[in-house]
């Protein structure tokens, strides 16, 4: 593991105070877990799926047979 240093505002130090005592787990812990599992559910920075977002730009043209051949184009 890597040391890291950060800056919480107050009121988010004492959440995660008060779920670490309610788990009985170390803060750092509970840190590490909440951070694992943002990275995991694959959310971006405004909370939304990334693939749900790239539908949201509503493209227009592209290859005809995309849909047949979806995996080849986004595996490139």
């Amino acid at each position: 593991m890597r040391r890291t240093q950060i800056y919480l505002p107050e009121e988010i130090h004492e959440q995660l105070g008060l779920l670490a005592k309610k788990a009985h787990l170390s803060m750092g812990e509970v840190i590490r877990r909440l951070i694992k599992e943002g990275i995991t559910t694959q959310k971006n920075f405004f909370g939304k799926n990334d693939l749900l977002s790239l539908a949201e730009l509503k493209i227009k043209g592209g290859p005809k047979n995309i849909s047949k051949k979806f995996d080849s184009y986004l595996y490139r």
